[in-house]
């Protein structure tokens, strides 16, 4: 069972969670007996609605999969603010206003990545093999045999040919 200490050491939330995130955004995700949901810091529930998973807020959204099989990302209130298309298998935390998303595709893991808005909507399209949360306006991508930086319209600002550098390193020197 989980629960929570303070920096002391302390018991400051009962151990009774099946399983139980960080906090962000002042919630953190735990699963009990009736399924996930999101905690503040006093261990009550923010709101009754409970998922069949959740996972940590970011930006102020929760990235959560309803008893029906959907995934939705909610507001710290419990409210839906968007539905991920069907296609999404899997989805990064928001950052800098912005979520790397997986479709199948033939990437590694069989993954292709783009990058939604708060909105869901799609801002950079699926067409990355694969892609990391964007930190100081940058995401690391690898695009067929390119990897590097790019910013928030796509445009690399670094790149090196993967390909090159792979027979570059196999050469006997």
């Amino acid at each position: 069972m989980w629960g929570y200490i303070d920096k002391t050491g302390a018991q400051v939330i009962d151990f009774k969670f099946k399983e139980a995130e960080g906090f962000h955004n002042g919630l953190a995700a735990v699963e009990d007996a009736d399924g996930f949901g999101y905690i503040n810091k006093t261990g009550a529930f923010a709101f009754p609605t409970r998922f069949s998973l959740a996972w940590s807020f970011s930006e102020g959204l929760g990235r959560v999969e309803t008893k029906d099989g959907k995934m939705i990302c909610i507001d710290a209130h419990g409210a839906k603010v968007f539905e991920w298309p069907p296609h999404v298998t899997w989805a990064e935390p928001f950052s800098e206003g912005l979520a790397a998303t997986a479709i199948q595709g033939k990437g590694p893991q069989g993954r292709i990545y783009g990058f939604i808005d708060h909105t869901g909507a799609y801002v950079l399209p699926p067409q990355y093999l694969g892609a990391e949360p964007f930190s100081n306006g940058l995401s690391k991508v690898l695009a067929g045999e390119e990897s590097g930086y790019i910013d928030k319209t796509g445009h690399f600002v670094w790149k090196q040919n993967i390909g090159a550098l792979e027979k570059t390193l196999q050469m006997p020197h």
